[in-house]
């Protein structure tokens, strides 16, 4: 699980793991990755799938696949604090059959416990308030998105910008604003400020 506030690039980081594995830079022991968004899968409450079925709604080219237990997979599921599905842990029935029907809260609850489909790995992104609706024992690591202290907004500039009167200028600058100096922080603020 990586958790972090609104804003700091959970999702970013995501998107970065997914294209570096489908470049082949990175993570090539894992033969898929499965990306949601839980605002995606929000829109799904009321129907019912089996995950091979909601594979496919959203993958379209892994129909051809019918044994993922087979492969290394990664679902990754973007926005728990965005989840209106009630993620019910203590009453949701087992399920185990890839292939068999139920409401998608069940499949995401038993893909989390670990129940379906076992050899995969699960990511969950969310904001902190949001955590505690995964329970601790379905949870292997916890990592947090923190983004940039004050040195290190300082340090980043100073490497961008070889000309070290110009780094010193555009230091200077984003510290006049504090509101620009606070959302600087966030990694892709502070990329895109550099890029402006």
């Amino acid at each position: 699980m990586t958790t972090g506030v609104a804003g700091i690039g959970k999702t970013i980081l995501t998107h970065k793991f997914t294209l570096d594995w489908a470049e082949g830079k990175a993570n090539q022991d894992i033969h898929f990755t499965l990306p949601f968004t839980f605002r995606e899968l929000n829109l799904l409450k009321e129907k019912e799938f089996s995950l091979m079925e909601l594979l496919h709604h959203f993958f379209i080219q892994t129909k051809g696949i019918l044994r993922y237990d087979l492969f290394q997979v990664v679902f990754i599921l973007d926005g728990l604090d965005e989840c209106r599905l009630p993620l019910d842990f203590q009453n949701n029935p087992i399920w185990t059959d890839v292939t068999k029907s139920t409401s998608v809260d069940v499949l995401l609850t038993n893909l989390i416990r670990g129940d379906l489909l076992p050899s995969a790995r699960i990511w969950i992104t969310t904001r902190p308030a949001a955590a505690n609706q995964i329970p601790a024992k379905c949870v292997g690591m916890v990592t947090e998105v923190r983004g940039f202290t004050d040195p290190q907004k300082d340090e980043y500039f100073r490497k961008r910008f070889r000309e070290k009167t110009l780094a010193i200028t555009i230091i200077s600058h984003f510290k006049t604003s504090r509101s620009l100096h606070i959302m600087c922080h966030i990694p892709n603020v502070l990329s895109g400020y550099y890029n402006v």
